[in-house]
C-alpha cells in the first residue's frame, strides 16, 4: 500500500486550494471504486491511496469520511498546516480555524473533492455558513474583517481602476457600491441526509429537521455535504461602478434592448471608453491626484438613474440624459435653477482654464521637457472635466481645474518665464454653504433670485445634518 503523502514530504494542507465552489457530494460522501485513483499530476495527493485518509464512519456504505486526526497525525500535516493562508481574497489564521466556533469543524469541513478523481480543494462556500452574520446587508464594516485588501475586483465596468485601499472616505461602507450580496441559507434539507444515512430518522427525529446540534457528530463531513451551496458573491452593484446600458438606452443600433441585453461587456467591444470619464469624476479618481474625492451626491446614495431620467413621451431611440427636472423629484422646484447655475459656472471655469493652457502651449513651445510635462498634466485634468461634465462632482472638478492652473504656472517657472496672472475661477464650492449653489464664476449673489422660504428651508436642512 502506498504510504500517505510519501511520509516526511512537506506537503501543505492547502496546497490544492482553488477558488471554485463544489457541488454536493463532499469528502467522504462518494463511493471510491478502488484503493487508489489516478489523479491529475498537479494534485499533491496523487500518490496517496484513498484508504490512507478515508478511515472515518460510513465505511460500511463505502462512504468513509476523513477525520482531522488522519491529516494531523499521519506525518503529513502534523503541524496543522500553514499558520496563515489566503483563500480567494481573504487571508486568515488557518491552524485550529473554527476551534472556538459554535459549530465545531474538522479539516474536512472545508477541504473536499467532488469525486475520487478530483483534486482536494478548499470549498469557499464553507466560509459563508460560519460567517453568515458578517455578510448581512447593512453591516458594512464587517466586510473589511475578511476583505482587508480587496484588490480582486480592481475595475469598474468601464475599466476604471478602483484603489480600494484609498476608500476610507466611504462612510456608507462597502455596500455603497456592492449593495446586494448573497447570504447563504443555513437550513438543511433532510434529503441531503439521505445521501449518506440509510435511516434518516435515527439521525434527525421525524418532525424536527436537522439542527445545529448535528455539527458535533459531523466534523469529518464537508459543510457542503449537508448545506446547499450558497456562494458568497455580489449580485448587484451601484450603476456608478457597474453601468446598466439598458437604463439609458432603450434601443441600440435599431434593436430594442431587454433587461439583460446589452451588457457593458457587450458594448465595451466598441465603446470601451464610454462613460469612463464620468465614472472617474463621480468617484473622485484622477491621474496625478492621490486619494479619492467622490461626489457628495454619490456618497449619500445617488446613482446614475437618480439624475438621468427620461421625460414623459421621450423618444425611445434617444439615450436618456441628465436634466434639471430630475432634481425636483427629490428637492424643491428651485433646485432646477441651481443645476443651471452649476452648468454655467462649470462652463465659465473650463473656458478660462483652457484659454490659459492654450496660451501656455503657444508661449512655451520647445522650451524643454519639464514645461511640456507640466502642461501635459494640466491637460489631463482639463480633459477629464470636459469629458465628464463638472456637475458629476462639482467640488472635485473645481479642484482639478485649480490644479491645472498650478501646473500651467509651474510650466512657466520651469521654462524660466514669468507666468501671467492666474484667471479667476470664482469661489470654491463646498457642501452645506452658499458657494455650493452659487457656483457661477461671476455670481453677484443677488439673493432675490431665490425666495426667502427657500433659503430658510435649505439652511434648516443643512443645520440638521
Amino acid at each position: 500500500m502506498l504510504s500517505p503523502c510519501g511520509r516526511g514530504r512537506p506537503y501543505l494542507l492547502l496546497a490544492a486550494l482553488t477558488a471554485g465552489a463544489l457541488a454536493a457530494g463532499a469528502l467522504g460522501c462518494f463511493a471510491p471504486e478502488s484503493a487508489s485513483v489516478a489523479r491529475s499530476v498537479d494534485d499533491p495527493h496523487r500518490d496517496v491511496a484513498c484508504a490512507e485518509c478515508h478511515d472515518g464512519p460510513l465505511s460500511d456504505r463505502r462512504m468513509p469520511q476523513v477525520t482531522s486526526g488522519t491529516c494531523t497525525t499521519s506525518g503529513c500535516h502534523s503541524d496543522g498546516g500553514p499558520r496563515v493562508v489566503e483563500l480567494a481574497s481573504v487571508a486568515f489564521e488557518h491552524r485550529d480555524h473554527g476551534a472556538d466556533s459554535v459549530a465545531p469543524m474538522g479539516c474536512a469541513g472545508c477541504h473536499t473533492h467532488s469525486d475520487p478523481s478530483a483534486p482536494l480543494v478548499a470549498a469557499v462556500d464553507a466560509c459563508s455558513f460560519c460567517h453568515i452574520g458578517r455578510q448581512a446587508a447593512g453591516r458594512t464594516g464587517e466586510c473589511r474583517l475578511c476583505h482587508t485588501d480587496p484588490e480582486h475586483a480592481p475595475l469598474t465596468s468601464q475599466r476604471v481602476a478602483i484603489p480600494h485601499d484609498q476608500l476610507s472616505w466611504l462612510d456608507g461602507g462597502c455596500v455603497r457600491c456592492h449593495y446586494d450580496v448573497t447570504e447563504p441559507l443555513p437550513t438543511v434539507s433532510t434529503l441531503r441526509c439521505a445521501a449518506c444515512h440509510t435511516d434518516v430518522d435515527a439521525v434527525v427525529p421525524a418532525g424536527t429537521g436537522p439542527g445545529p446540534e448535528l455539527h458535533e457528530s459531523h466534523t469529518s463531513a464537508s459543510c457542503v455535504s449537508c448545506h446547499e451551496n450558497g456562494a458568497h458573491e455580489i449580485r448587484a452593484m451601484s450603476s456608478v461602478v457597474q453601468l446598466a446600458c439598458v437604463d439609458c438606452h432603450a434601443e441600440v443600433h435599431d434593436v430594442g434592448v431587454s433587461a439583460g441585453f446589452p451588457t457593458p461587456e457587450t458594448c465595451n467591444h466598441c465603446h470601451a471608453d464610454s462613460h469612463a470619464a464620468q465614472q472617474r469624476l463621480v468617484l473622485g479618481l484622477a491621474a496625478g491626484v492621490e486619494g479619492a474625492f467622490p461626489s457628495e451626491k454619490f456618497v449619500t446614495g445617488l446613482t446614475c438613474r437618480s439624475c438621468h431620467q427620461a421625460p414623459a413621451g421621450a423618444d425611445p431611440t434617444v439615450a436618456v440624459v441628465g436634466n434639471p427636472e430630475s432634481c425636483v423629484t427629490c428637492h424643491r422646484r428651485e433646485y432646477a435653477t441651481v443645476e443651471r447655475w452649476w452648468r454655467e459656472g462649470s462652463a465659465t471655469r473650463l473656458r478660462r482654464v483652457e484659454a490659459a493652457l492654450d496660451a501656455a502651449r503657444a508661449r512655451l513651445r520647445d522650451t524643454g521637457e519639464a514645461p511640456a510635462l507640466a502642461l501635459a498634466q494640466a491637460d489631463q485634468s482639463v480633459t477629464l472635466v470636459r469629458e465628464a461634465g463638472a456637475v458629476h462632482n462639482l467640488a472635485f472638478a473645481h479642484r482639478l481645474l485649480e490644479g491645472a492652473l498650478e501646473r500651467v504656472s509651474e510650466a512657466y517657472t520651469a521654462a524660466d518665464r514669468s507666468p501671467p496672472a492666474t484667471p479667476d475661477l470664482g469661489r470654491r464650492p463646498s457642501q452645506g454653504v452658499c458657494t455650493y449653489c452659487h457656483f457661477r464664476a461671476d455670481d453677484p449673489w443677488v439673493f432675490q433670485d431665490m425666495s426667502g422660504p427657500f433659503h430658510r428651508d435649505v439652511m434648516r436642512l443643512e443645520a440638521g445634518r
